[in-house]
């Protein structure tokens, strides 16, 4: 027995390292499942983020807000598929996409910026935003939409959007966030509010009311879960409601994030 001491001893402390120690990067991977009408639509993405200053796990805030929470600069880059079934006829698409965030505890300014190109195609949308902590767990900012789709004129419409972190039940906390966007089309609102029984587990709800005519899908209620298995591993899914022309269809997504 003895000659396993040094062995158990060096395990739990790799274990307990291992645990406890911060992370710099974050891999995502999501699918989405829309029966719209007679069309199937199936898209998955994969991201990864880079924070450039590691960050820790802490209790006392809701794991999944770790980078909003102690400001964590980031870069992100992401690569998306989109697979349709038209009555049997299969069409596929794919775009990658660069983003950053910047934000410091240093100051209360915050930027951020994101760019998606189109593969095979001169299509291209990007998404700048600028804004100001008015505390710690409260964000608002101004939001720039650009579309430059091929064969189409070239869109830039505006927007403005919050969100906030707020304690409730002396431990516990609800992640609200609202936009507002003025398209050319019409104006676009997004609501959600997310509650977190624990700091690694939350339930939500999201509503979603589309410009008319502009985006893909049209309004859409639903409702979410996140779970940490473990403080880098987390699962999640999401099932909602969405209205395609005169018709409202289901939606479902799944996902999973792994953090090292």
């Amino acid at each position: 027995m003895k000659l396993f001491r040094p062995f158990l001893t060096w395990a739990t402390v790799l274990v307990a390292t291992h645990v406890h120690a911060g992370y710099q990067y974050q891999a995502d991977v999501d699918y989405t499942k829309v029966n719209a009408a007679d069309t199937d639509v199936h898209a998955t993405s994969m991201q990864l983020h880079w924070f450039v200053d590691p960050l820790q796990h802490g209790d006392e805030e809701p794991w999944a807000e770790a980078a909003f929470l102690q400001r964590s600069r980031n870069f992100s880059v992401a690569l998306d598929h989109n697979s349709l079934q038209l009555d049997g006829r299969p069409s596929d698409a794919n775009s990658w996409s660069l983003g950053t965030e910047y934000m410091s505890q240093g100051h209360n300014v915050y930027a951020a910026g994101n760019i998606s190109m189109l593969n095979g195609d001169n299509s291209l949308a990007g998404q700048a935003a600028v804004g100001y902590f008015l505390a710690k767990n409260w964000l608002v900012k101004a939001d720039v939409y650009h579309h430059n789709m091929a064969g189409q004129a070239a869109q830039t419409d505006y927007g403005v959007s919050t969100k906030v972190i707020v304690p409730v039940l002396g431990g516990d906390y609800v992640v609200f966030n609202a936009a507002v966007a003025n398209f050319e089309q019409g104006a676009a609102h997004n609501l959600s509010a997310d509650y977190y029984m624990r700091p690694w587990w939350s339930v939500g709800v999201a509503l979603r009311e589309a410009a008319p005519g502009w985006q893909q899908l049209g309004d859409a209620t639903e409702i979410r879960s996140e779970y940490y298995l473990w403080n880098r591993l987390a699962l999640r899914g999401a099932f909602a409601r969405v209205d395609v022309g005169n018709e409202t269809d289901n939606q479902y997504s799944v996902g999973a994030s792994l953090r090292f």
